[in-house]
């Protein structure tokens, strides 16, 4: 196998293993920080970590990480993280919750 053909056939089996539409976990972050009515910046201030860290969570692109991380936005948010990592249909937000988030929220002029 020539070179290009095995890092061709490496990248393809990268993106096999990473994360498909069909997985059964989510991050619910983006869901608490809107809850908690807290902007990324915020949260990223509060918990010491990158805006970028906390962008790559709350888009939910974020696949591997670190146990120090997922505990520093734990403690930020005073949440647990079994309700930062829930099933892909569940909802994580108190009953209730998801209107009142949504309820406050003006598009182009922030919260109210």
């Amino acid at each position: 196998m020539t070179a290009p053909r095995r890092r061709r056939a490496r990248a393809e089996g990268r993106r096999a293993v990473g994360a498909s539409p069909g997985e059964p976990l989510r991050w619910a972050l983006a869901d608490w920080l809107m809850y908690r009515r807290i902007s990324g910046r915020e949260l990223a201030r509060r918990a010491g970590l990158s805006r970028s860290t906390i962008h790559r969570l709350t888009s939910g692109h974020g696949q591997r990480v670190d146990l120090r991380t997922l505990a520093r936005v734990c403690r930020a948010l005073e949440l647990s993280p079994g309700e930062i990592v829930v099933w892909q249909h569940d909802d994580p937000l108190p009953p209730g919750g998801r209107g009142r988030a949504r309820q406050l929220m003006l598009p182009g002029r922030g919260w109210r």
